[in-house]
């Protein structure tokens, strides 16, 4: 368990099992599936559709949760994804502005 904290305060890690149970977790968690279920998905999808979509739904809740916050005070705070979809927020509007600008 040790290994398990020091990964879980943002430590790389290194052991090789951990990481494949933790990315078996993951799988589960995000898909609702038995470890077996996504052990087999692991294993068998040579795209690894799985784990490339994962990024894609945490930006997908990420977006809704700015979307929904009523000001900067609703967002958590230090959460890499919310600075990305707030940093590309302001970058979508001020391209915006810029073409409504040059019209």
């Amino acid at each position: 368990m040790r290994a398990l904290h020091a990964v879980l305060n943002g430590e790389e890690c290194l052991d090789s099992e951990l990481s494949w149970l933790l990315t078996v977790s993951r799988v589960c968690e995000e898909y609702g599936c038995l470890p077996s279920h996504a052990r087999f998905e692991l294993e068998n999808d040579p795209e690894q559709l799985a784990i490339r979509i994962l990024p894609l739904r945490a930006y997908i809740r990420a977006k809704n949760i700015f979307d929904s916050a009523k000001s900067r005070m609703d967002l958590p705070v230090g959460d890499p994804i919310i600075d990305l979809v707030e940093e590309n927020e302001f970058e979508i509007a001020a391209e915006g502005l810029g073409r409504n600008l040059d019209d």
